[in-house]
């Protein structure tokens, strides 16, 4: 997920997504659509397998470690997982103190629900030692490696060479872009190797990210994804949203867009079904487009909602929800809040009925928010 990514700035990305730094460098009402438009029937017999070209997840680690389990794991009965409701994320080089505060903030909201992250295969030993000692239940969470990344993956050879040709010299913003867009390759293969075991989930950014309350009980359309939107338009980001847009898809889309709110692509929620439709229309638009722009993730998650799915045979409905009214929110910079939103003396982020949210998003952009809710949590 990009949001107003700077060149040349190596911002951390979580499903839910982490992406930290470090050697591995990663860091209401809704506006609701059922599907009623029948487009190429194509589209209701996508391949349920992951492109040749991408290899398939290995397993963190070998042996009797309860903590780590193979992308292609055991089925849920055998497994003895907790819950069915998926917290999933990239946390390749996020710190341990943040890998903490997710785990132990999620089994406090949410103690039925499951994590499964993906990190470095060098962090899984400290990240283990660390979560025993907060007594997290190993079979809270799964550890996975993501591997293969970078060396040896065609996609990053494509994102490279793409984006050299667009003057992005900062070695680091490029792996970035790459994993952003990376994840969703990998959450959907393990997803797919285990559709039958979870019900819900949340694909999120976990590094500046906290929760509240019970994430999953916003998520009540089986068939559906759910997405937030930011407090800008489209027409007030001509720098970035704009450009990420329009180098994907043309004038235009953009034109189409420019009244419509920034719907970020760092939260994504649903039934199992619904994600998993989401992730197939994402894996085939990108062999469609390629690294298009930095951002490609963002332009092809806002395509998605706005366009393709809604008129997908059988395809998943869609819940665009608004930020200042729902219950997850990308939050934004104070100058921006209007009044929607307010935060109380008990740091509780409320939305602009007075409504605790349950998940926030982008929350670092509140240095002393962020810092006293990780000092809490870690």
């Amino acid at each position: 997920m990009m949001t107003n990514r700077q060149v040349g700035y190596p911002v951390a990305v979580l499903v839910l997504l982490v992406v930290g730094a470090g050697n591995w460098f990663f860091r209401g009402s809704s506006e609701s659509v059922t599907n009623s438009h029948l487009v190429e029937e194509k589209h209701s017999q996508r391949a349920r397998t992951t492109p040749a070209t991408f290899d398939a997840l290995q397993p963190a680690s070998r042996g009797d470690d309860k903590l780590t389990n193979s992308a292609r794991a055991v089925p849920e009965k055998e497994a003895g997982l907790p819950g069915r409701d998926l917290f999933v994320s990239f946390a390749t080089g996020l710190p341990v103190a943040d890998v903490v505060r997710v785990a132990r903030a999620q089994h406090h909201f949410a103690p039925q629900s499951h994590i499964t992250l993906f990190v470095a295969p060098g962090d899984i030993s400290s990240i283990k030692t660390a979560l025993q000692q907060r007594k997290i239940p190993a079979d809270f969470i799964d550890l996975l490696d993501p591997s293969p990344l970078f060396k040896g993956d065609p996609m990053w050879d494509a994102f490279n060479a793409a984006l050299r040709k667009q003057r992005i010299k900062s070695i680091a913003y490029r792996r970035a872009c790459y994993i952003y867009t990376k994840r969703f390759f990998t959450v959907r293969e393990y997803l797919r190797a285990h559709e039958e075991r979870f019900d819900r989930v949340i694909f999120a950014d976990a590094r500046d990210l906290i929760l509240q309350s019970d994430p999953f009980d916003q998520i009540k359309d089986p068939k559906g994804v759910y997405a937030f939107t930011e407090h800008q338009s489209f027409k007030a980001d001509p720098k970035f949203n704009q450009v990420w847009a329009r180098q994907c898809y043309g004038d235009d889309w953009v034109s189409e867009l420019l009244d419509k709110k920034i719907v970020c692509a760092g939260v994504l929620m649903g039934g199992t079904e619904g994600i998993l439709k989401y992730f197939d229309a994402f894996v085939e638009e990108f062999g469609k487009r390629g690294p298009c722009t930095a951002s490609t993730d963002t332009a092809i998650h806002g395509r998605l909602l706005r366009k393709i799915l809604p008129n997908m045979l059988n395809g998943p409905n869609v819940h665009i929800v608004p930020g200042e009214t729902g219950k997850s929110l990308h939050l934004p910079m104070p100058a921006a809040w209007n009044g929607a939103i307010s935060i109380d003396k008990k740091d509780v982020v409320r939305n602009e009925a007075g409504e605790p949210y349950s998940l926030v998003h982008l929350a670092d952009r509140n240095k002393g928010l962020f810092g006293r809710y990780s000092k809490r949590w870690s």
